[in-house]
């Protein structure tokens, strides 16, 4: 329950995917270097990030229904092509 309670930590994990964020990716050396390595979830989570902030800055309706369908594929269900 989200109500009553204060401070920005609250909401701060919900908005990080797989628990990595570029804010703590650049201050830890180790999940740099996870982020390196193509078989870790950092590096599937940064490429994941990656494409979710491409899409997200052209600013076009096919590529916002883009965005919601790789998100779905990562963490619901997979989307047929």
């Amino acid at each position: 329950r989200l109500e009553g309670q204060q401070g920005g930590g609250v909401l701060e994990g919900l908005t990080q995917l797989d628990g990595w964020s570029p804010e703590e990716a650049a201050g830890s050396p180790w999940l740099q270097l996870a982020a390196r390595l193509p078989f870790t979830t950092a590096a599937k989570t940064q490429q994941l990030w990656t494409t979710l902030q491409d899409l997200w800055s052209r600013h076009t309706s096919d590529d916002l229904l883009f965005v919601v369908l790789v998100l779905i594929n990562q963490y619901v269900m997979p989307v047929k092509q």
